[in-house]
C-alpha cells in the first residue's frame, strides 16, 4: 500500500504539460508485425457495434509470471484474443487505457489485479496499455516497468506511446475502458472517466449470460 501511495503522489506532483513530446527510440525503431489474416477487417470502427481494429505494442503478456524486463519484452496484439471458437477461453477483453498523471487510473490499477483474478477464470481478459507518464510526455518502457511493479499487475500491459487508442476517446479524459466481444471483436461498451460502479456490474451480468448460454 505504501508503495501504491507513493507512486500516486509522484503523479500528481508531476502532472504539468510538456511541448512536443517525443517516441522514446525503444518503441519505435522495432515496429512489431499486426498480421493477423483472420481478425476480422469489415465493420472497423470507433463506436459501439463497430469491430475495433487490431493494434499491436510492446510490453507483457503475463507480467505476474515473467519479470518485465528487457529480454521478456514481446509484442502484445489485440487479435491475440480474438476468439470466435471459444477455444481459448476469452469472452469479453477489457481494453483498458492509463497514465501516470491520472489520478483515476492510479486508482483503478490499484484493485485491477484483484478484478482479473477474480474474472479471468470467467472469460475475461484485461489488456492494459500505459501511454504518458507524470509530464504528460509518451511512456517508455522504464515507466510501464515500474507501474508493473507497483501495482502487482497480473494481466497483459503494454506501452501506447504512440496513442493508438487515442482513435476511441481522448487521451485527457482518461482512463477509457473498451468492453469488447472476444468473439465477433464488436465494441459492446466504452466507459470514459471513472465509470467502474457501471462497468462492473455490466461485465459481471455479460459473463454470467454468456456461460449460461453454453
Amino acid at each position: 500500500m505504501r508503495a501504491l501511495l507513493a507512486f500516486a503522489l509522484g503523479a500528481c506532483l508531476t502532472a504539468c504539460g510538456s511541448n512536443a513530446p517525443e517516441i522514446p527510440e525503444e518503441l519505435i525503431a522495432d515496429v512489431p508485425s499486426c498480421a493477423a489474416p483472420d481478425y476480422p477487417t469489415e465493420g472497423l470502427g470507433t463506436e459501439l457495434g463497430d469491430v475495433a481494429k487490431n493494434a499491436c505494442f510492446v510490453g507483457y503478456r503475463a507480467p505476474d509470471r515473467v519479470a518485465p524486463s528487457e529480454q521478456h519484452r514481446e509484442t502484445v496484439a489485440l487479435s491475440d484474443y480474438y476468439d470466435p471458437a471459444g477455444t481459448k477461453g476469452v469472452s469479453l477483453l477489457l481494453l483498458n487505457t492509463a497514465a501516470i498523471w491520472c489520478a483515476a487510473c492510479v486508482a483503478e490499477h490499484g484493485y485491477l489485479p484483484e478484478k482479473a483474478a477474480e474474472l479471468g477464470p470467467r472469460g475475461l481478459v484485461i489488456l492494459s496499455t500505459l501511454f504518458q507518464d507524470g509530464q504528460r510526455n509518451p511512456a517508455d518502457m522504464g515507466d510501464l516497468e515500474r507501474w508493473i511493479e507497483n501495482f502487482r499487475t497480473n494481466f497483459p500491459m503494454v506501452a501506447d506511446p504512440e496513442l493508438e487508442l487515442g482513435l476511441y476517446a481522448s487521451p485527457d479524459s482518461a482512463p477509457l475502458n473498451m468492453v469488447i466481444d472476444a468473439r465477433s471483436m464488436k465494441i459492446l461498451r466504452k466507459y470514459v472517466g471513472d465509470q467502474g460502479a457501471v462497468m462492473w456490474p455490466y461485465i459481471e451480468s455479460e459473463l454470467a449470460a454468456r456461460s449460461a448460454a453454453n
